[in-house]
């Protein structure tokens, strides 16, 4: 999804947390993706967690969210953001992503009864 250059809109930004520094993440300007995608494939190797988050309208309902971090060997966390608008345009080139990657249609996922409960109260309070 970073690599995605067609999303209209879009934010992107590396960030981390360091608790010794601070307590508050904190934008990495040095970090670019190859830095990134080489620190994760580390995590991997010593099976450590990585976390892969794709929110479609939650918590902002009209926003697309992305993000990927993992805990480095030095114990600082690292983050991939990606944000565009939740928009027919950004949403069909995620489901053809999501599609080529998992091999399920995002269409088809299931969405949990109290997630969709959370989204329609949103939208009625007009978020």
């Amino acid at each position: 999804m970073y690599s995605c250059q067609d999303l209209s809109e879009v934010e992107k930004w590396f960030d981390k947390l360091n608790c010794e520094v601070s307590w508050a993440r904190q934008i990495d300007n040095k970090m670019t993706l190859e830095k990134f995608l080489t620190g994760m494939s580390a995590c991997m190797s010593k099976n450590s967690w990585i976390y892969i988050t794709l929110q479609l309208g939650s918590p902002n309902p009209p926003e697309i969210r992305y993000c990927v971090d993992f805990t480095d060997s030095k114990r600082i966390s690292r983050f991939s953001w990606v944000i565009c608008p939740y928009n027919k345009h950004n949403f069909g080139l995620i489901a053809k992503l999501y599609e080529k990657s998992f091999g399920i249609k995002l269409e088809d996922e299931p969405v949990p009864k109290g997630l969709l409960r959370y989204y329609k109260e949103r939208i009625k309070n007009g978020y």
